[in-house]
């Protein structure tokens, strides 16, 4: 499942929003200076985000033996 939220907060941290449930459908826009982004924005965003997490896996791993 794509985390909608971690998405928004990530491109549009000063943007006002609410988000009723985890899809896209849900998302009211309430910010009248910034464009509403786009279903693929937001999945495009979300695969970034997880290929980061995805990326420092070892980093996570490794670092309660510290």
């Amino acid at each position: 499942m794509r985390d909608l939220t971690k998405a928004l907060l990530s491109l549009y941290p000063d943007a006002e929003w609410s988000l009723n449930g985890d899809s896209y459908e849900g998302l009211n826009w309430l910010s009248t200076d910034i464009t509403k982004p786009s279903l693929e924005e937001l999945e495009a965003e979300c695969d970034r985000l997880y290929a980061l997490w995805v990326s420092k896996e070892y980093q996570r791993q490794r670092a309660p033996e510290y």
